[in-house]
Order: structure tokens, then sequence, then C-alpha cells
């Protein structure tokens, strides 16, 4: 019997509109990728022509310009109590001069003239992230905060742009002084992030950006399918079939061996790894690892069960029966 994945996100590809920045196009849609890969969730990969109203979250990263038949699209994701997730330039008409969609809660300025800069959140998305300015390599651009629209995190400047007229010993320049811009905003069940941190994330690899994204999606999204003690480089896949949940768990780790060339030849085994997996109001009848049809003893938590994995090494499938 054929399985289907269960799938909560949709990323919107960058990549399935024509766009002039060139590679940038593919480090967006990659970075929001390897998020969502390391933080667990279960995502498909759209273009434009998708069907949005099978996901419960939609993610827009970093250029992702919005058509009067795209904002179509999305003004019926919204009222259906769809969420969205938008980065820099995404959500902009595709002159790039003003913000298409009225649910963003935000009125677009320019480019920020400081590149890289900073931004600092508040504490309703702080968990993970030191509450210190954190660099932000790709910078930003300038946008205002409308009425009844929540700040979550703001911009701050450093003292000047580090070029041939001004000289800083490291990359970036120290942060200076906050501004009135926002970094984060939210409105709703939409979010608007105003720098290209998608892209940032895959050329920079700062950690901080990941954990951003992952508590902005807890706040949009608070019943993820799987939660539980499990390292940024395990893999997990969730997929129905009939009246069973089969979660795929793999765990391989490729080491850069050569140029261009990422190898795997150790298995590393985990250990004792805790995991609750969402199954709605249904009871299970059996979990057990597969193919061993090893039993796993679980307890129900509400609409989630939690169990022990008492070893992984490299894959192991936890199947969930009713």
């Amino acid at each position: 019997v054929e399985a289907k994945p269960v799938v909560q996100i949709g990323i919107v590809s960058v990549a399935s509109q024509e766009d002039v920045s060139g590679s940038s196009i593919h480090a967006s849609d990659e970075g929001a990728m390897r998020m969502l890969l390391e933080t667990h969730h279960q995502f498909d990969v759209l273009d434009l022509e998708a069907d949005f109203s099978r996901y419960e979250l939609l993610i827009l990263p970093d250029s992702v310009l919005v058509s009067p038949s795209i904002q179509k699209k999305l003004d019926s994701f919204l009222e259906k109590k769809g969420s969205i997730i938008l980065s820099y330039e995404s959500g902009l008409n595709q002159k790039k001069e003003s913000f298409v969609l009225p649910q963003i809660g935000i009125r677009y300025i320019g480019k920020d003239e400081y590149s890289p800069n900073y931004f600092q959140v508040m504490e309703k998305i702080a968990h993970r992230i030191p509450q210190m300015p954190h660099i932000m390599y790709e910078g930003s651009i300038k946008v205002k905060a409308l009425e009844n629209t929540e700040i979550l995190a703001k911009v701050m400047h450093p003292y000047f742009n580090r070029t041939y007229r001004h000289f800083s010993s490291h990359f970036h320049t120290p942060v200076d002084r906050p501004t009135e811009f926002p970094a984060v905003t939210r409105k709703g069940k939409v979010v608007y992030i105003s720098s290209p941190i998608f892209r940032a994330y895959k050329l920079h690899g700062y950690i901080v950006y990941r954990h951003l994204i992952e508590n902005l999606i807890d706040l949009l999204l608070p019943e993820k399918l799987v939660k539980g003690e499990l390292p940024s480089t395990c893999q997990v896949t969730v997929m129905q079939q009939n009246n069973r949940l089969i979660v795929h768990l793999l765990h391989y780790i490729p080491e850069r061996r050569a140029d261009g060339l990422d190898v795997i030849e150790d298995i590393i085994p985990l250990y004792n790894l805790k995991i609750s997996v969402h199954i709605g109001e249904w009871s299970p009848a059996k979990v057990y690892l597969a193919p061993e049809s090893i039993p796993v003893e679980f307890n129900q938590n509400g609409e989630y069960i939690d169990c022990l994995i008492p070893s992984l090494k490299g894959h192991g499938m936890l199947v969930i029966e009713r």
C-alpha cells in the first residue's frame, strides 16, 4: 500500500520565477531547506502554480515577488487560516516598489545603507537566542510597522560600513546604536523578516538565523509533527499508510573529503532518543521499530505519543498503528 508524506510546510521556491539575482536564488531555497531539515520539519518545495491549500504554513524565502495572480492565491490561503513567513523582498510587487499584501502590516522604505548590520530579538522569540545584538551579514531593507503590527526584533546599525574609507580590524564593524526599523514583525498569521535570512544561513551558517526561524515557526505552528531530543544531523520524515504512521529517522553525517565531494563512510549510532509524534485524536494499538518488529513502549500525552528509541544505526522506522 502506498505511503504518503505528512507535510505541514510549503517552501515557495525563489527559482520558480524569473529573477536577475543570479546564484542567490538557489542560495535562498537551499538555506530554507537546510533550516527545516535541521529542525525536523516536514516540507515540500513548491512552484508558483502549486496548490497552497494543503499546507498549514508557507515560507517565501528572500525574493519571491508577488504578481496579482499570486496575491489572489495568498489571500485565499490566509482566509483559510494558513500562516505565512516572508523575508527580505518577498511580498513586494514585481517592480520592488511596495508590499502587495496588506496582511503583512508593513510599509516598504528602501535598502538599508549599512551592510552588514545587526538585529536584536524581543523576549517573545528569544528562545535559544542570547539577548545581545547579532550580526546580519547580508544587510536588510528598511520597513515601517503599521497599526496593529507587532515588532518582534529591531535592526541595529554599526558605526560605519567597512570600506576603503573606514577601517575595522574585524570583518564587520561593531554595533553602535538601535534604529527605529523592525527586523521581524508579526501581524496575525503573517511574519516578516527584513533581511535575506535564508540566503545568509546558506552562505554563513550562523546558527542564530536557524534558531530565529525555528522560534517563528513555533509561534505560527505550535503542533509540530515530531518533537524530541534529536540532533540537527538526524533527518525525520513522517509517512501515512492506511491506519499507520511511519516515522523515518535517518542519521548519516557526510564529510567533505575533497573539493566538491562529500563522503559518508562511518555510521555513527544514536542512543536513547526521546521522541514525540503528533497523532491527533486516535489512540495507537501498537508502536514498534521496523523492519525488526521490536516493540516500543509509549505514553499518550494529549495528541502526542512519547516514546524512547533505544538505538538508531543509520536508518530506522518507528511505526505507529491504530
